[in-house]
């Protein structure tokens, strides 16, 4: 794999819709009313000055300290740095303002000041403060009016010498919002804006604005300690208002998207016109948010759609009767735009302008997926939280479309029954979104902010039922149950609990509470939790060990302390567990995790571990634990207050004899007034050794000598060399060495690999790197008769290196080009680089062995991959069951892959094999890619430099600098689905060893094929079949 994301896979284009439309359809913002990027001043004596770029106006920056060649303005003490460009008047503006700190914020520094009265009479700054939290602050003081309104955000994820880019959104009388690097920190209505400034300046030196310091009499803050590498200034359209009969827009709760659906009698006719009465009472959301692109040239920086698109986002509603769910999404487009809508019903709706309706009702293993296109066309999809999705269609849906002048109207009946739901009682909440995708809506927007990735049930908006003064009451009541069930009262609480009722119920239907009383529930659940589990200062439980959550996860009630943790594992394999430790107490936690082995079991103690599973923050501001650090001295952990750790715990069981082992986890506090926890843990080693069963192991990209030491853990014994490892050096005697080739296999040895067992795929990339550099300095292309006699050469010496190395011909295969497509015949379609490329290298030698991973799987050409290609590796989520039986019955070795990005649940990674294994497919179950990231790893909203891209798809966090590497939850899950892939194949030796000694098999066939299924089935449950097939392996075991 090389990384393209535009492959035309069906399934590969819906997991990854968000990226491709980020990338080939937002074009930059609209032009701004002023900008600078300060990479081309001006120089006389100590000032510099610089004029604005690409503005609508005119405008000029003075300072007296800048970095040339840096592009950046150096604030300080003593640095004044000034900006005139006239009077601002926009009703409602935004500011980008791109920064870099030189150390953590210990004093309140101003970022940008506007002065447009002397004296302080009229000013606006924008302010970062300790705790790298930021504010703004308009001030109006005059003889005839005093008028202030001011925002300050909660502490931000701010790094000292990375650059960032705050943006101020401000609309008068409206909302006022701040951003950092795309995220949304804070917001309020009843903002001011530029022309709330009404009184004309007194004197002809104002307005101006300053840049990293305060003018006297605008006292925002100390002069700002760093860089200033940007600023733009724009005109934004007033926020679209929601229908008349709207009574309140949910703005103020965007971060905690809610939709009330009121319960109708008199149902909508689905015509799409949206013009009956019960659609006018409807609540409807607020206008969609519109995404935005990534600036190529300053990371970090999040460029706003044109803001036609905003002036025409969708919005939408939705009600329910006895027996169905009605919604209706209104979506305009700007004039002049045409709209796209060439698919039918069940074809790909994603390639239209379309809306998305995602829906997860409550209890719910599976969500549900709709795309309809502005013609009605729609397509379906089942996502489960095992990783399997599947077409979806409901039973007795209703939907239509209609058009008007630049707009396109959706309104469907989606019967409950479909669902296998009855009618929601009254406060029930599910989960789910709106959403829309293609040019005439700027490439993607969403009502809840899910970010880039609309796969992504953990951020869905709240669908509330009916009321939600019930909501708050049906939430009460499990706190009112665990305080009576207190064998003391507690008053604090109970107060507290009963001034949240009164509340709710007087103002708890209004939406504009909803931020309120929402955080107020939760101070109250905190109460609660803390009055239940009075007297201790941590909580040490466990939840399933593979669901997102963030540090903020709380403890559900009538969960009980973990008092032992019980494993069962293969020999060979690493056990794998976790649990939580949930801080209860103002102050931090630290303990020191210690493991104590039984009398009977000290060899067991030097092989457990715990790591830390970090949180890292997806794109759209959701927390889930992902990478896994390595603890100080290998034991020390600490939890902020109020927050819950994960700590990950594994042994190698490859050391341990089968049986019974038993210990003691102890956590004990460094600090005082915590108390000591103890868990026991519990260990049984099978008989059945799953390091004796091979299976081929592999995933893009295993290369690195460094990286292969790196990755013991998970038993890589294949990798892929790329031309320069393996195309021939030359000793001082002429002989052909290849050292760089020699490194890699080294470090499989270094891994305990025998060498019977390694696998080298070749990658030379014939669409890329065809071109061979001859010892006469001269280049030839790609089959010219020098090429194909260079060629030739180079691999018949790597042939026979390998061959005096012990290795056979089935221990490598070349892998001609990544994901070949197209007419073999034309020279311009990867297919022919694969075919042409493929043909030659079997002209070589025709024991050469070659490998494919076909773009498109459906295009009439498998026969011609089956004829020429020995190994065959499918992008499984293309595949349907015809398809399957083609590459199974095919008489090639058969690999398939996926591409995810690091927001996939961990457990899908896991579910690749039991895909593989319903398939019958014998080769690795491989995903796209263990590295690569866009920009920093633990960044979700950079990119790399001169990219637009922001998908992160490694499961591995990589220090290149350092050579250290840091797995993740989701590289574990794909482990532990390798060894449930290694289980069933020694299932099947097993069987097939007592079908040649003539006994009867079918009832082992049959629960082998039955535990299959349980484990890759829609609603199956793969741990339940990972148990099973361990039990089975025990009983085949001779």
């Amino acid at each position: 794999m090389t990384g393209n994301i535009e492959t035309g896979n069906p399934m590969k284009k819906i997991l990854f819709c968000a990226t491709l439309f980020l990338i080939t359809l937002i074009t930059a913002g609209a032009q701004p009313e002023l900008q600078w990027n300060f990479r081309n001043g001006t120089q006389k004596g100590k000032t510099w000055s610089f004029q604005s770029t690409d503005s609508k106006r005119k405008g000029t920056v003075t300072c007296n300290d800048y970095l040339p060649g840096g592009g950046a303005l150096v604030c300080g003490p003593g640095k004044g740095h000034r900006a005139y460009f006239g009077k601002l008047s926009n009703s409602s503006a935004a500011i980008d303002i791109t920064f870099k700190l030189n150390a953590p914020p210990s004093r309140k520094m101003t970022l940008f000041s506007y002065q447009e009265n002397t004296w302080g009479r009229a000013y606006f700054g924008i302010y970062l403060m300790p705790g790298s939290r930021f504010g703004l602050l308009f001030n109006i003081d005059n003889k005839q009016e005093k008028k202030k309104f001011s925002l300050e955000t909660a502490p931000a994820a701010l790094h000292a010498g990375s650059f960032h880019t705050l943006r101020v959104t401000v609309s008068s009388g409206g909302m006022a919002r701040i951003y950092l690097d795309g995220k949304l920190l804070k917001e309020d209505n009843g903002a001011m804006s530029f022309s709330d400034f009404t009184a004309p300046p007194v004197d002809a030196y104002h307005p101006f604005a300053t840049l990293g310091h305060s003018y006297w009499g605008c006292n925002i803050g100390e002069p700002f300690d760093g860089l200033i590498a940007g600023l733009k200034i724009m005109d934004l359209p007033a926020e679209t208002p929601v229908e008349e009969n709207t009574q309140e827009n949910d703005s103020a709760s965007r971060a905690d998207a809610n939709l009330l659906l009121k319960r109708t009698d008199a149902s909508p006719v689905i015509d799409g016109r949206l013009n009956d009465s019960c659609w006018k009472s409807a609540e409807w959301t607020a206008p969609f948010l519109v995404l935005g692109a990534m600036s190529q040239s300053i990371n970090g920086l999040w460029e706003t759609a044109d803001s036609k698109f905003q002036k025409t986002a969708s919005s939408a509603a939705m009600l329910y009767s006895g027996d169905t769910l009605y919604a209706a999404i209104r979506s305009p487009y700007p004039a002049g735009m045409t709209l796209r809508a060439e698919q039918k019903t069940g074809e790909n709706i994603w390639l239209d302008d379309c809306v998305e309706f995602f829906l997860r009702p409550e209890n719910s293993d599976a969500y549900y997926q709709l795309l309809v296109n502005a013609n009605g066309a729609w397509q379906g999809m089942k996502h489960f939280s095992n990783g399997k999705s599947e077409a979806w269609t409901p039973a007795g849906m209703k939907i239509a479309a209609s058009r008007s002048a630049n707009a396109f109207d959706i309104e469907l009946a989606l019967p409950l029954a479909a669902l296998g739901k009855t009618a929601p009682a009254p406060g029930s909440v599910w989960t789910g979104n709106f959403a829309r995708e293609g040019a005439t809506c700027g490439g993607l927007s969403s009502w809840a902010p899910v970010g880039t990735s609309f796969l992504a049930p953990d951020r869905f908006g709240k669908f509330v039922f009916g009321s939600r003064k019930d909501y708050f009451s049906n939430s009460a009541k499990p706190l009112e149950a665990e305080l009576k069930a207190l064998p003391k009262p507690n008053r604090t609480a109970e107060n507290a609990l009963a001034k949240f009722k009164q509340d709710a119920q007087a103002k708890g239907e209004s939406r504009k509470n909803w931020t309120e009383l929402h955080n107020r529930l939760g101070m109250v659940a905190n109460m609660v939790i803390q009055a239940v589990n009075s007297g201790k200062t941590h909580f040490v439980w466990q939840d399933d060990i593979w669901a997102n959550f963030g540090p903020d996860r709380k403890i559900p009630f009538g969960t009980r302390e973990l008092n032992a943790l019980n494993l069962e594992i293969a020999r060979g394999a690493r056990a794998i567990t976790a649990f939580l430790v949930t801080n209860l107490s103002s102050r931090a936690l630290m303990t020191n995790l210690s493991f104590t082995a039984d009398k009977t079991s000290k060899n067991l103690e030097p092989l457990v571990r715990f790591r830390e599973t970090a949180f890292i923050e997806l794109h759209g501001g959701a927390m889930i634990p992902d990478p896994l650090f390595e603890l100080p001295l290998g034991s020390m952990l600490r939890v902020a207050p109020g927050n819950t750790g994960m700590v990950w715990l594994d042994i190698d069981t490859s050391a341990l004899k089968p049986g019974n082992y038993a210990g003691t986890v102890r956590l004990y506090p460094s600090f005082s007034g915590f108390e000591t926890k103890e868990i026991r843990l519990n260990l049984r080693v099978s008989p059945v050794d799953v390091s004796k069963v091979f299976v081929r192991n592999w995933t893009y990209a295993v290369r690195a000598p460094w990286h292969i030491r790196a990755l013991k853990d998970y038993g890589f014994n294949c990798v892929i060399p790329i031309p320069h490892h393996y195309y021939p050096e030359y000793d001082a005697n002429g002989k052909a060495v290849f050292p760089r080739l020699e490194e890699m296999i080294q470090a499989l040895k270094d891994n305990g690999v025998p060498q019977k067992e390694m696998f080298l795929l070749f990658y030379p990339e014939f669409s890329l790197w065809s071109p061979i550099r001859l010892d006469d300095g001269t280049w030839c292309n790609f089959m010219q008769p020098k090429w194909q006699a260079e060629l030739a050469k180079r691999l018949r010496l790597l042939r026979d290196w390998l061959k005096e190395k012990g290795f056979g011909y089935e221990q490598y295969a070349f892998y001609p080009t990544d994901e070949p497509h197209g007419d073999p015949e034309n020279p311009r379609d990867k297919a022919h680089f694969a075919f042409a490329g493929g043909k030659f290298i079997k002209s070589i030698d025709p024991k050469f062995r070659l490998f494919a991973n076909p773009y498109k799987l459906d295009d009439g050409r498998q026969q011609r991959y089956f004829e020429l290609f020995d190994i065959l590796e499918p992008f499984y989520p293309q595949m349907n069951r015809k398809l399957i039986d083609e590459y199974r019955n095919s008489g090639r070795e058969i690999w398939t892959y996926s591409i995810f990005e690091k927001s996939v649940q961990a457990q899908r990674y896991r579910h690749l094999f039991w895909e593989n294994l319903d398939a019958g497919f014998q080769g690795p179950a491989t995903f796209y890619d263990l590295f690569a990231m866009s920009g920093d790893a633990f960044n979700s909203y950079d990119s790399a430099p001169g990219s637009k891209v922001i998908a992160d798809y490694g499961t591995i966090y990589e220090n290149r600098r350092l050579k250290k590497l840091t797995p993740s939850r989701r590289q574990e899950a794909w482990y532990q689905g390798l060894v449930e892939f290694k289980l069933a194949k020694f299932c099947r030796e097993k069987i097939e060893k007592r079908r040649k000694a003539g006994k009867d098999v079918s009832a082992e066939e049959k629960e082998l094929s039955q535990i299959i299924q349980e484990g890759f089935s829609s609603g199956g449950n793969m741990d339940t079949a990972g148990r099973k097939l361990l039990k089975l392996a025990e009983r085949l075991n001779d």
